[in-house]
């Protein structure tokens, strides 16, 4: 199953669902903890800006880990990298 990442922006809107998440569903091993990692749980919009630039990185990378270099999907991704400066720092 492919990894996505889970923005949760407003943190009093998101509070029960998020604890839910983190209690309930992994007690009962619908997820495992480390899938807790994939959730970035904040309001703070600079940090999900930041958080997003990072995950399209990561993601170009296991395309590219798995040979999709070639395939259409990769390369607008790394044309969408490169005109928005993601990944470098201003």
């Amino acid at each position: 199953i492919t990894k996505i990442s889970i923005f949760l922006v407003g943190t009093k809107f998101w509070e029960k669902l998020y604890d839910f998440i983190k209690t309930t569903l992994v007690e009962h091993k619908t997820i495992n903890p480390v899938d807790i990692e994939l959730i970035t749980y904040t309001d703070d919009l600079d940090l999900i800006a930041s958080e997003i630039d990072k995950r399209l990185v990561l993601h170009v990378n296991e395309l590219k880990e798995l040979g999709e270099c070639e395939n259409e999907y990769y390369k607008q991704m790394i044309e969408f990298i490169s005109n928005n400066k993601i990944g470098k720092q201003s």
